[in-house]
């Protein structure tokens, strides 16, 4: 049952087929490549990356169990290892899935030693929750402080826990504006997968909250 409320659960069916055979077209062509053009190695598994990690969200809305979404993931990290983390947003959410699916830290040892990102003090203190270190901050610093501050105050506990869920509810979505995802569910190329703050469940599950049908909120990985 779907656990979102924009699609109902043939669109996520349909959508997920047609996921599955990108994913096989996809790594049949690079099967093809292993030996050829490796700038198109690298397209090819970039794509692939891509639809994994829309796959898992898609999964997700349609009420797959944990351990269903987590072996996405996981095939999501083999493939975004090869071709490298894109951007600072993808680089969150993969901190954020490790620490809701509890992976070893040798599954993300490519992320955690990437330090593209490590000025920013959300990357940090993602990095810190894995490696089960105590959260000592050294800098406020955010990258993208307008998306990401209310998610640094509630780690840092400058917000409580009420707060952070009446963010996430009611404003967190409308500061998405500049995400490719934001208002997917009114495009026409099914593109939609739900909108999922795998950052919001992390730090909930790192203070020890399992809030209940709270929008955005992937409260069942908690």
């Amino acid at each position: 049952m779907s656990r979102e409320f924009y699609k109902d659960d043939r669109y996520f069916e349909d959508y997920i087929i047609c996921q599955n055979k990108r994913i096989e077209k996809f790594t049949d062509t690079l099967n093809k490549l292993e030996k050829g053009d490796l700038s198109k190695v690298k397209q090819c598994q970039r794509y692939l990356a891509n639809f994994y990690r829309d796959l898992l969200s898609a999964k997700y809305s349609i009420g797959a169990s944990k351990y269903e979404v987590q072996r996405y993931y996981l095939k999501y990290l083999e493939t975004v290892e090869q071709c490298g983390v894109s951007d600072y947003a993808e680089m969150v959410d993969i901190l954020s899935l490790a620490i809701l699916f509890d992976i070893a830290n040798d599954n993300v040892k490519f992320a955690l030693e990437n330090t593209d990102y490590d000025v920013d003090s959300i990357i940090c203190a993602l990095k810190e929750i894995l490696k089960k270190h105590n959260l000592v901050t050294e800098s406020d610093y955010l990258l993208f402080p307008q998306e990401y501050e209310v998610f640094y105050k509630y780690i840092k506990g400058d917000i409580d826990t009420k707060k952070f869920l009446k963010f996430m509810e009611e404003e967190w979505y409308s500061l998405c504006k500049d995400f490719a995802w934001y208002d997917s569910h009114k495009s026409k190329e099914n593109s939609y997968v739900g909108y999922w703050s795998w950052l919001a469940g992390a730090i909930l599950k790192f203070n020890s909250v399992i809030p209940k049908d709270v929008r955005y909120v992937p409260f069942e990985l908690l």
